[in-house]
């Protein structure tokens, strides 16, 4: 030891300084004084719990162990902490005299004071409460205490302690970031609303967020049998997680979905997968090294559907090109951007629909034309045609307008002309009429596949119906084109549409006819064959074992018409039924569905009843337990994809949320924002309270147990390279050099 060190220590004892020989002496020491023990008598302690610390419910919570005296406490100890050890063992300045067999022998009062402020004793109360079935505002009463006593304190324990203002308070905040998210509101304007709100009593907020990367939006379909309030079984599509995919290809997509589904603790995927819907992309569809190649690898009896409604638009504009169809698309192409951003030319239109709308001379709302280029759906299509061929003449009035208004460049006023010259012909608008009605079922078809609740037996009967409707435009008149005609009048030989002359009327007329057929069987073979490159061989078979109204049929051939249809969907989906725990023989399978069938035939009325109804009523039924297996093959197949157009609108949705000038949410806000646009409640039936008991739930911060305080040195700044401004070096003398 050093000499500097010894001098220290030797002052600490008295100035004589200690060597070795110094310890090794053999001399007695001095008679250490005699330590009274405290006493903590019975009565005492009883009246701590109505007096001092009634504040903080003691009542509930604290017990006295008893000496052999047994007017006398020997140890104290806290019922709620013991009860919830495992809960709060992880949370700040855990200590486990009072909830374990250690006991608190400090029998002191500023001892059962403290321990009663404490961040896991208040945790523990909490536990206790919710147990009895306790809310947020009763709570708040019960531990006023605690907070009349400790101004300072935890965030989360001033929450847990709010008065019923303050509560008021909280939940008004909530509500109004609620209602920021569901209605797709920047979250920086946050604190303005708060200080609005409190001002005026208005709610808004916001965020911001852009990112040029890969996302992976991941859904998760599955079968309600008994969904609150509805008489039907349901298919409900459910937004899981959006991924921010590291790698785009295949292999890529498919760990991003494993990892979805790990965030809420389903690691054995391929033992629940048993189908995947996607685009039609080459990544997705590829039958080598695509996502459908890779998960068939693991799962043979995966089934694979696409999105019918963008496939539907893509086959139709392959289908009618080349056709008098292009000459529609430039029009409704060339009118959208004609009037894009141009309020001067929007105000002169309006001011002509304005004069005509006066005798009721307009069927749609709206004169601006819509944009439908691209791959948008057929619906947008639709929309636009009618919009243009509603207000066809007061287009032509206005192009002619502007075309002669010297306040245009001249360039632009030629090109203009070069329009009016060709959209002045008769067969435009009487084309534009016949895709309206051409395109319709397809149109409607469409809108059937992005339906959430769409599942295979309604896939199948809206492409029955819609090509039941191809056919009867074949052979009918076409009440668009009849509407048309009717508006057109003719004048001293002239044929007019709202006042403006249209040329070659009579055969444009011929012409329209002479196409229709034509036109017509393409949609059809568009659509037909589309729908058969992506719907699976055994569609048909699954559409009908689960619509019911085509079992009456059973009745003449003995139950057993399924049969065949039933044996091959085992074959298929046998390992999937056996992780499902049914390990039986196809021979038990037939058996439970000939009784479910005679079961449905005798007394439910299937070929009357919607087949939805029939299937709630058979899960619902007291003899469920008895068809369990059939039951749940009927499950599997109901949620086999037929369409992803949700999915598909969901990249629309993130498109309005994560904006360009919103870069810093992160993946975690981004979820949780486009979670609850897509499945939370509307606004006025968000439950605040239970929001807020998560959120105090979420906010403790756990650590390991008996895990003592850090102390962190604070980091070093680098030092920024300076500039020639920077340092101040005066430059003038190096200049004038």
């Amino acid at each position: 030891m050093s000499k500097r060190k010894q001098i220290d220590i030797s002052s600490y004892f008295g100035g004589a300084a200690i060597s070795s020989k110094d310890v090794c002496t053999t001399e007695k020491p001095a008679t250490a004084a005699k330590v009274s023990k405290r006493v903590l008598h019975l009565s005492t302690a009883e009246k701590w719990k109505t007096t001092q610390l009634a504040v903080y419910n003691a009542e509930d919570w604290l017990l006295f162990l008893k000496d052999t005296d047994a007017n006398q406490v020997k140890a104290l100890k806290c019922s709620a902490c013991t009860r919830y050890y495992t809960q709060i063992s992880g949370v700040k300045g855990f200590s486990p005299q009072w909830s374990s067999d250690e006991k608190c022998t400090r029998l002191m009062l500023s001892s059962a004071t403290d321990h009663a402020t404490s961040e896991p004793h208040k945790q523990a109360m909490i536990l206790v409460m919710k147990q009895k079935g306790m809310n947020v505002s009763e709570r708040s009463k019960a531990m006023q205490g605690v907070l009349d006593s400790q101004k300072q304190g935890s965030f989360l324990s001033a929450l847990a302690t709010l008065n019923e203002q303050d509560l008021e308070r909280t939940k008004k905040k909530f509500q109004i970031a609620y209602y920021i998210a569901k209605e797709e509101l920047p979250i920086v304007k946050y604190s303005t609303m708060l200080d609005l709100e409190e001002r005026l009593g208005v709610d808004i907020d916001g965020s911001t967020d852009a990112a040029t990367s890969e996302n992976e939006a991941v859904f998760v379909v599955h079968f309600d049998p008994d969904p609150p309030g509805c008489d039907k079984v349901k298919v409900v599509v459910s937004f899981l997680k959006l991924n921010f995919l590291q790698t785009a290809g295949a292999t890529g997509i498919v760990e991003s979905i494993k990892e979805s589904f790990k965030a809420v603790s389903i690691d054995d995927l391929f033992h629940k997968l048993v189908g995947f819907g996607a685009d039609a992309a080459n990544v997705n569809k590829g039958n080598k090294e695509g996502v459908k190649a890779i998960l068939r690898r693991e799962n043979p009896w995966l089934n694979f559907g696409w999105c019918v409604a963008h496939r539907l638009e893509l086959s139709l504009k392959d289908s009618l090109q080349g056709t008098v169809f292009n000459e529609i698309d430039e029009v409704i192409l060339r009118m959208h951007y004609l009037y894009k951003q141009a309020p001067k030319k929007l105000r002169q239109l309006k001011l002509l629909v304005d004069i005509y709308d006066e005798g009721d001379e307009f069927e749609t709302g709206g004169y601006r034309p819509k944009k439908a280029s691209g791959t948008r759906w057929i619906a947008h299509k639709v929309a636009a045609l009618d919009v243009i061929l509603d207000k066809y003449g007061i287009y032509l009035q206005h192009l002619e307008n502007i075309s002669e208004d010297n306040s245009f460049p001249a360039d632009d006023r030629a090109k203009r002309k070069g329009w009016l010259k060709k959209w002045s012909k008769a067969k435009i608008p009487l084309l534009i009429a016949l895709f309206i009605e051409v395109l319709a079922p397809a149109k409607c078809l469409s809108k059937s596949f992005q339906a959430e609740d769409i599942d295979v037996v309604a896939s199948i009967e809206n492409v029955e119906k819609t090509k039941r409707q191809l056919h009867r435009i074949s052979r009918k008149e076409l009440p668009t084109v009849k509407r048309l005609l009717q508006k057109i009048q003719e004048r001293d030989g002239k044929y007019l549409l709202h006042d403006v002359v249209i040329r070659g009327y009579e055969r444009a007329v011929e012409t329209t006819a002479k196409v229709k057929d034509d036109l017509v069987e393409r949609v059809k073979n568009a659509i037909e064959q589309r729908l058969e490159e992506d719907t699976e061989d055994e569609r048909g078979e699954l559409a009908a074992l689960l619509n019911t109204a085509g079992w009456v049929k059973a009745k003449d051939d003995a139950v057993e018409i399924f049969d065949q249809d039933v044996e091959r969907l085992y074959e298929r989906y046998r390992i999937p039924l056996e992780r499902a725990c049914f390990s039986g023989t196809v021979g038990e399978l037939l058996d439970q569905w000939h009784n479910l069938l005679e079961h449905a035939l005798a007394y439910l009325s299937p070929e009357r009843v919607d087949y939805r109804v029939v299937w709630h009523q058979l899960f619902n039924c007291s003899r469920s337990k008895e068809w369990n297996a059939i039951l749940t093959l009927i499950e599997l197949l109901f949620v086999l994809p037929v369409s992803n157009a949700k999915v598909e609108a969901f990249f629309s949705l993130m498109k309005r949320v994560k904006t360009d000038t919103r870069a810093s949410l992160k993946e975690h806000r981004l979820n949780s924002l486009l979670r609850i646009v897509t499945e939370g409640p509307p606004t006025n039936d968000f439950i605040l309270t239970t929001a807020i008991d998560l959120w105090m739930r979420g906010t403790c911060t756990v650590r390991r147990p008996n895990q003592s305080y850090r102390s962190y040195k604070a980091r070093e700044k680098k030092k920024i390279a300076e500039t020639l401004i920077d340092v101040g070096v005066d430059t003038s003398e190096e200049d004038s050099e």
